[in-house]
């Protein structure tokens, strides 16, 4: 089933066919938050509230230096790629920039 799909990829991928907008379509809508639960608990959907949670959580997170601290070094990478270890070394250099842009 894999190889029949990745075949039609091939044959209909690169063109700006029907198929490729709904492929992108569906990568769009997988990579969407719809639904957010709060740290109080509430249930969030509206886009704007979402957006709003996600950034109070990080701001909180990477202004407190105590949380840095009391992350495990062996901790498994983000999705970034990057460990706790990374993150205590580099924060010196790196946590104008990353609290900029929360």
């Amino acid at each position: 089933m894999k190889q029949k799909s990745r075949a039609q990829w091939i044959k209909l991928g690169d063109a700006n066919t029907k198929y490729f907008s709904a492929v992108v379509k569906e990568r769009m809508q997988r990579k969407t938050i719809s639904k957010l639960t709060s740290l109080d608990g509430k249930t969030l959907t509206e886009l704007k509230d979402i957006k709003e949670e996600i950034i109070s959580f990080y701001k909180w997170l990477m202004g407190s230096a105590t949380s840095l601290k009391a992350m495990r070094d062996e901790k498994t990478p983000g999705v970034d790629g990057y460990n706790a270890v990374f993150f205590k070394k580099a924060w010196p250099i790196i946590k104008h920039d990353i609290i900029a842009t929360i």
